[in-house]
């Protein structure tokens, strides 16, 4: 709006009529105003400095005023205020000078019927000059942003001819400012020629579009990398593009770099799984070679041993009956040992489907194949109804049947084991208790009983991998394994799995796919090689332990 609905305007006039007859012919011509009079210079200039004005009237011929005076502190104290004489008389030369001072305008009052056009006229060119100036204060600053810019600025046309270039394209490209504006869009970058110009346009001219890639070229022919961002902008009726366009060549530098990184890594990767195939298939065979090549010596001496304990034992001194009896049980420990290091590496390379199962089920199952999991031997009992879980047959009776039986065994002489198993519902996982009276584990120790080949007791039985067992096939079924214990108090072993009352009865779902890759072949072959290292450092011991 050019003008505002009512106009404030400072009158310097010593006669009031001519105030009002102003007021009088403005409002006829539509335009409403508020008038404040003053006829000295010293009420003028605190008006200015006091008041918001939209144009100043001024009287030529005020007694004890300079008209001139008051146009110049005018200029001074509101350098964008219209400023219109209105008076009777005023020479040509001073009203030529007025106008060189700077005032907008002058008006007869003879004439009185101009004052209004002349307003209007000259609050539409004060409109105009501040417009002039904002625009003036933002190309500034746009030129001082642009050309302090870390990327290269270009504007051009819709025909693509450059129009306006900042320091850093200049200097990239290699040209001087006037060289680059006699050039076209198209001349430097040659992927953006005529066709792909016309649709780049049209793209922007219906809306933003993300940045893309092209080719700069140099002046001396040289091409490297840019990536551009542009927009239309109108300007003067004319549509216009700004493009921002950024020098990439070190970040396709570092892209390349990565690329053959990721290849180098991708060949690793397969490296690695061919020895890890390797691996696996040495595990096979080491497996194959400690159930026929070792075990059949082994059923050997304990049949020769069982041979000579039924044939000559009375006939033996007591010492040697020792020693036979003592062959023997070296004989069934080596052999056990054995089955639970395959039963072990079994585990650890088995790629295990998952289905909702029936712990409780199982359990029991477990406790009727096991009669040192019965009364009179221990006394079980299975709490409430137990939830089902995701999980696979073998691995979770595996796991059942060693937890139960680390239970029973590790009691204190002459005690009865009583267990009593629970579940408890934790979020998306269910956590199985196997709660014992037994002797009890101390602090330091939890996470120790769970590594392979690990006995803090000698008095008891065992070879030292049941809990790591159970601990491998929790991990192959995305499950935990844990206990919470102290000497003398008993232990509460616990099994997290994820549940599976969620799950219709035929789902099924692939170990490593429920895990996202948590199950790592790596422990197959740490597996392989503890196991190797035992079993063939427990064949002396244990022979030893004849003598």
């Amino acid at each position: 709006m050019l003008a505002p609905a009512r106009l404030s305007l400072l009158h310097l006039e010593d006669d009031p009529l001519d105030t009002e007859l102003a007021e009088e012919t403005l409002r006829a011509e539509g335009l409403a105003a508020r008038i404040e009079r003053v006829s000295t210079m010293a009420t003028f200039e605190a008006a200015l400095r006091t008041s918001a004005f939209d144009l100043i009237l001024s009287d030529y011929s005020v007694p004890g005023v300079d008209a001139l005076h008051a146009l110049r502190v005018t200029r001074t104290l509101r350098p964008d205020l219209p400023f219109v004489f209105l008076s009777g008389t005023i020479p040509e030369d001073l009203a030529i000078e007025a106008l060189r001072l700077g005032a907008t305008d002058y008006v007869l009052k003879q004439r009185m019927n101009r004052l209004a056009p002349a307003l209007r006229r000259a609050l539409q060119e004060a409109y105009a000059q501040r417009q002039r100036r904002r625009a003036e204060e933002e190309l500034g600053l746009f030129r001082f942003v642009s050309e302090n810019a870390n990327d290269g600025h270009l504007l051009f046309d819709a025909q693509g001819r450059i129009r306006y270039a900042n320091k850093l394209i200049c200097e990239r490209l290699g040209y001087a400012a006037d060289e680059l504006m006699r050039l076209g869009i198209t001349d430097l970058d040659p992927t953006l020629q005529p066709e792909r110009l016309s649709a780049l346009i049209a793209q922007l001219s219906r809306g933003r579009m993300p940045p893309f890639e092209g080719i700069n070229r140099h002046k001396d022919g040289t091409r490297f990398p840019v990536e551009i961002t542009c927009a239309a902008v109108q300007f003067q009726g004319e549509l216009l593009i700004f493009a921002v366009s950024r020098d990439i060549t070190e970040r396709k530098r570092h892209e390349a770099e990565l690329a053959r990184s990721h290849e180098s890594l991708e060949r690793q990767v397969e490296e690695r799984t061919a020895r890890l195939q390797q691996a696996l298939q040495q595990l096979e065979q080491f497996s194959y070679t400690i159930t026929h090549d070792m075990r059949a010596p082994l059923r050997a001496i304990k049949g020769f041993a069982a041979v000579l304990t039924e044939d000559v034992a009375d006939q033996l001194p007591p010492e040697h009956r020792d020693h036979l009896l003592r062959i023997a049980a070296a004989a069934e420990r080596m052999d056990n040992l054995i089955l639970d290091t395959l039963g072990f590496s079994r585990i650890a390379a088995e790629n295990f489907v998952l289905k909702p199962l029936d712990i409780a089920a199982l359990l029991q199952e477990v406790i009727a194949a096991h009669p040192a999991l019965q009364p009179p031997h221990a006394e079980i009992r299975i709490e409430g109804p137990l939830p089902l879980v995701l999980g696979a047959e073998a691995g979770i009776t595996q796991c059942c049947a060693n937890l139960l039986n680390n239970a029973v065994k590790f009691v204190a002489p002459g005690r009865v084991p009583h267990v009593r198993v629970h579940a408890e519902r934790r979020g998306e996982t269910v956590r199985l208790w196997f709660v014992d009276n037994g002797i009890g584990i101390a602090r330091e120790h939890h996470e120790q009983i769970f590594t392979m080949f690990e006995r803090l007791n000698n008095r008891y039985e065992g070879t030292g991998i049941g809990l790591a067992l159970v601990r491998k096939a929790a991990e192959r079924m995305c499950g935990r394994v844990g206990v919470e214990s102290a000497p003398g108090t008993g232990s509460r072993f616990w099994l997290e799995l994820h549940a599976g009352d969620g799950h219709p009865a035929d789902f099924r779902i692939a170990a490593s796919e429920l895990c996202g890759g948590e199950a790592k072949h790596g422990d197959v072959t740490d597996a392989a090689s503890d196991a190797r290292a035992h079993v063939v450092g427990e064949v002396p011991s244990a022979l030893r332990s004849v003598k």
